[in-house]
């Protein structure tokens, strides 16, 4: 074969060799940095409010089996109504553990929320996508338990307690605010009605398949983040005995 031939065949060969390893490697870095986005927009803040949520309740559970049946730091009010008539000065100081537990679960329903709308841009491996899908549904089931929190309704919660035009959830100062309008506090009231519940010793079985749900899918979004067991990690941090929770 002639040399000229020979060596434009080699050429050839070689930008193609070296076009087709240029779009692998940077297929591979699109790739990459989809996964950061997706970690760093949805599943890490997903993941900070799982675990927020299954600390907070599964003390208030913990608060009612040694009260008697009660967690009375959540009874300072007994409706919903009463919290609009409230100053900034109790949402900081009486009424902090409650408001704050329904803050912590508004942000969990926001990002919950955000999920399920851009789960199709969402292409997490083997399937994971249907996975998270399916522990999402079944977090949100276990709120709506017992005539609970409604799905149509938690979804507004976290349509409520998110800035879209800072893509941010509300601050717990923002939500307090949110509370003390009669109008917009109307949309938290089963979110409220929720804790009171509970706190009152209703609906206890409800309250432990938040916990359950909340973990199953926090254990599974730990695996796919690879940033450690964050649930037992903050138990041990509060030095909780991380059994008696389940």
């Amino acid at each position: 074969m002639n040399t000229a031939i020979l060596a434009a065949i080699i050429s050839a060969l070689t930008a193609l060799a070296v076009t087709a390893a240029t779009l692998i490697v940077t297929n591979m870095n699109e790739k990459k940095k989809e996964s950061k986005v997706i970690r760093n927009k949805y599943l890490n803040p997903l993941r900070l409010y799982l675990e927020e949520n299954y600390f907070r309740i599964s003390e208030i559970i913990q608060r009612v089996k040694d009260g008697n049946g009660e967690c009375k730091i959540l009874l300072y009010i007994k409706t919903p109504e009463e919290v609009s008539n409230k100053d900034a000065s109790w949402f900081n100081g009486k009424g902090c553990y409650l408001i704050s537990s329904c803050y912590f679960t508004a942000c969990l329903f926001t990002f919950i929320k955000k999920v399920r709308e851009d789960i199709p841009y969402l292409r997490l491996k083997g399937g994971d996508d249907t996975k998270l899908l399916n522990l999402i549904f079944k977090v949100s089931h276990s709120f709506l338990q017992d005539l609970g929190i409604y799905y149509a309704i938690q979804h507004s919660i976290g349509e409520q307690a998110y800035i879209r035009s800072e893509e941010r959830c509300m601050t717990y100062q923002e939500f307090c605010e949110a509370l003390l309008d009669n109008d917009r506090r109307m949309w938290f009231d089963r979110l409220l009605k929720f804790y009171l519940d509970t706190a009152e010793g209703k609906s206890i079985e409800r309250a432990n398949s938040v916990v359950e749900s909340i973990y199953n899918l926090s254990a599974f979004l730990d695996s796919k983040v690879g940033g450690g067991p964050s649930i037992r990690e903050r138990l041990r941090a509060e030095n909780v005995d991380f059994e008696n929770t389940l």
